[in-house]
């Protein structure tokens, strides 16, 4: 999964959810460490449609 961080409003909402505990915020953005097992969590909860599936 990746994060469109331009589209993000920093909710956490994909921080809490995430099973793994990967992803983490930073000052200004918010990303997804290596480990990701794509269950797709994440991108079902963010209401900003900002998380994405890597092609």
């Amino acid at each position: 999964m990746i994060i469109d961080n331009e589209a993000c409003g920093i909710c956490e909402k994909c921080i809490d959810l995430c099973p793994l505990n990967i992803i983490k915020r930073n000052v200004f953005s918010v990303v997804i460490l290596e480990g990701c097992n794509n269950c797709g969590k994440c991108l079902e909860i963010c209401p900003c449609g900002a998380i994405h599936e890597e092609v």
